[in-house]
């Protein structure tokens, strides 16, 4: 058996303490010492410029699959007039983004 951490060792832990009749359940706290540091990120994250037509399902698929990108993804990119530097930044800005929004979504779910 586990037993939670009470007083202020649980302060220091930054975790709550959730109690019903029969049970006591520690729960993460939803605050971090990061959080000023991932809404910088979240805000460097948005791209100072638009991206070309070209780069539209590409970066959907970043989005949404980025299990899915290969090779040929980069290469139709490239013969599309995208530099290597365009691809980079806006690939990283997309996934970022896509990274904090799952992040967001989990916290969400903590109490």
């Amino acid at each position: 058996m586990v037993l939670a951490p009470t007083g202020s060792d649980r302060i220091a832990a930054g975790i709550a303490v959730v109690a019903c009749d029969e049970l006591t359940v520690p729960v993460a706290s939803t605050e971090t010492r990061y959080d000023a540091l991932i809404e910088q990120l979240r805000e460097a994250s948005q791209p100072s410029r638009k991206a070309l037509a070209a780069f539209g399902s590409y970066l959907e698929k970043v989005q949404r699959h980025a299990y899915q990108v290969t090779d040929r993804d980069i290469q139709a990119l490239r013969e599309a007039g995208c530099s290597e530097d365009e691809i980079f930044e806006q690939t990283v800005s997309v996934a970022v983004a896509a990274g904090l929004d799952r992040l967001t979504t989990a916290l969400e779910v903590l109490p």
